[in-house]
């Protein structure tokens, strides 16, 4: 729509109801199978889920760009099969970034903040298979990339 910005617009559908139903834990550290004497049984049940995400890149002039974003990620895991080795949460993310050319050199920045949805599992939802309690996780994840390339 404006010279030098580009507008990204992504979905995604992760058929997580084809992955396995059940995992079964082996635990090698002795700290563990003291507590836990045979093989957990991990039922898992995943059902598919739909990710949208866009962004936009602004070009401030040929060696500079910046970049936001923004992307829902909801958490596949139903509550009756919730565990704390797998912990399913949905995700409201925003992302920010950077490039600049030195001449050959490609320096990138990029931020990606994952602001968790609390999820409250009842012990009357979980009596089977699940782990009841209260899930909630914040993701703050920071990246620098270095390039070189051959191209003049």
């Amino acid at each position: 729509p404006i010279k030098d910005l580009l507008l990204a617009l992504d979905v995604q559908y992760s058929m997580w109801s084809k992955t396995e139903d059940t995992l079964t834990t082996d635990f090698s550290d002795p700290v563990w199978k003291q507590y836990i004497q045979q093989n957990m049984v991990l039922r898992m049940y995943w059902k598919d889920a739909m990710q949208i995400r866009f962004g936009a890149q602004y070009n401030l002039n040929n060696d500079c760009a910046i970049r936001a974003g923004y992307y829902y990620d909801p958490a596949p895991a139903p509550d009756n099969t919730l565990n704390i080795l797998f912990p399913s949460i949905t995700y409201n993310t925003v992302t920010l970034g950077a490039s600049h050319k030195f001449g050959n050199f490609n320096i990138d920045f990029g931020v990606e903040y994952l602001i968790g949805t609390e999820r409250n599992v009842s012990s009357s939802i979980t009596p089977e298979y699940g782990m009841p309690g209260k899930y909630t996780t914040n993701i703050l994840a920071v990246s620098l990339g270095a390039s070189y390339s051959f191209d003049k």
